[in-house]
């Protein structure tokens, strides 16, 4: 059925206008008067009235979403995702839902995926296939397990994946699986190798076996990351492949950060990523370097281990702002 077919002129036109009476409303920077105009515009005809409440329809799917969440999404809707909301509001019963949500932002996506972690948390995800996946902090997948592949969806952050089995010529070694992010998709086979979102590109480390890297845009030539080496991709190419071996491979995925003669600055820049609130350094301590192994569930007592070992002092002004200053001798 083409919904806009049974509709009126003035419907189709009203329907535009609540789009975009939607889209202002829900932005952060709405203030009374735009919420007059809105007023006026709805009492103006039946027709406002009744391309209004499609938009109450439309925005019943978006109920739970949070306000931080929501409002900045919504601003950013280009033009195709707004034409998908407004024949939606032309005739929401005609606009399957899955189309719908389909062409929203990746924030909302991100949301509403089966699997996600707070910030602080890391959490595996059940593959069942002798297929190890660690989701890090602050971040969020969907997984499509078919008969011939399984298929983990990266909404956002990064995910550790690694075969289980033992014997790299077992079947659930041989299984194909896809990492698929909004760039591209990692094909691996027996491969351990981590994928993260980083804005617009992604990245891929290779620490076993190699992995194929295909990017969204038709014709866009693919390539292979051998083990000790990644590549940054986009949805048009894959960057230049870098030698990046390592003792300890993505360590995070156990819940501790391993640390040889890291740099304190660098320390807290990967210990903020797991940590609500805000956590400062002194500059005079950037370059203290710093070994041991740290939790990351529990930050508290990563600083406490660093107070304890190195000449600093943890000062917690509350319970979300820290500082790291240098002990008085």
């Amino acid at each position: 059925m083409d919904a806009q077919r049974s509709l009126s002129p003035r419907q189709r036109e009203a329907a535009e206008e609540a789009g975009r009476w939607f889209a202002r409303l829900m932005g952060a920077d709405a203030q009374d008067p735009v919420r007059d105009a809105w007023r006026l515009w709805f009492a103006r005809c039946p027709e406002n009235q009744w391309a209004w409440s499609r938009v109450e329809a439309v925005q019943r799917c978006f109920t739970d979403v949070p306000a931080e969440i929501g409002a900045p999404t919504f601003q950013r809707m280009n033009a195709q995702r707004r034409r998908v909301l407004r024949l939606a509001l032309m005739g929401a019963s005609a606009v399957p839902l899955g189309m719908l949500l389909s062409e929203v932002p990746a924030e909302w996506r991100a949301w509403n995926a089966a699997y996600k972690t707070a910030v602080g948390q890391i959490a595996p995800v059940p593959l069942g296939s002798g297929v190890l996946a660690v989701l890090d902090t602050d971040s969020a997948a969907d997984v499509v397990t078919s008969g011939g592949e399984d298929r983990i969806v990266l909404r956002n952050g990064r995910i550790y994946v690694r075969n289980e089995a033992a014997d790299a010529s077992a079947a659930s070694a041989r299984r194909p699986l896809v990492v698929q992010t909004e760039h591209g998709a990692v094909y691996a086979t027996g491969a351990e190798f981590t994928v993260g979102i980083h804005g617009d590109h992604s990245m891929v480390r290779v620490n076993r076996a190699a992995v194929r890297v295909a990017p969204c845009t038709a014709g866009a030539a693919e390539e292979v990351v051998q083990a000790g080496y990644c590549a940054d991709f986009s949805t048009r190419a894959v960057g230049p492949v870098q030698n990046r071996p390592s003792k300890v491979f993505a360590a995070w995925h156990t819940g501790s950060m391993m640390a040889v003669n890291l740099p304190l600055a660098e320390f807290v820049k990967k210990l903020r990523a797991y940590r609500p609130g805000l956590l400062f350094l002194d500059d005079a301590l950037a370059a203290l370097q710093v070994s041991g192994t740290f939790p990351l569930s529990r930050t508290d007592l990563a600083l406490d281990a660093l107070e304890n070992s190195y000449p600093v002092r943890i000062r917690r002004l509350t319970r979300y702002m820290t500082w790291i200053e240098a002990r008085e001798a």
